[in-house]
């Protein structure tokens, strides 16, 4: 399953290599940089860290504000899946 939202892109499903479910997020415009997480908030927070550490390495102005416009669309996400941050809490 394959959700949208905004530019944030989430599929759910069962791992074809050990049949266990999965949750992969990546950015539209950054297909190649994707964060695997039990849940949509988990895996947006592992990919948001990622952008966090490219950021520094960034060669160029015009890729360095697709970042951090990337990273802008993530925390607006993490903002909307709030209640993904409690569940995991509670179930640790």
């Amino acid at each position: 399953m394959i959700h949208t939202q905004s530019r944030i892109v989430v599929s759910e499903g069962p791992c074809e290599a050990h049949g266990v479910a999965h949750t992969c997020v990546h950015h539209q415009n950054f297909p190649e940089n994707w964060a695997q997480g039990e849940t949509p908030a988990a895996a947006a927070r592992y990919l948001l860290n990622m952008f966090e550490k490219e950021l520094d390495s960034v060669g160029g102005d015009r890729h360095r504000e697709g970042i951090i416009k990337a990273m802008a669309d993530l925390r607006e996400f993490l903002a909307e899946h709030q209640w993904d941050a409690v569940d995991e809490e509670e179930s640790r």
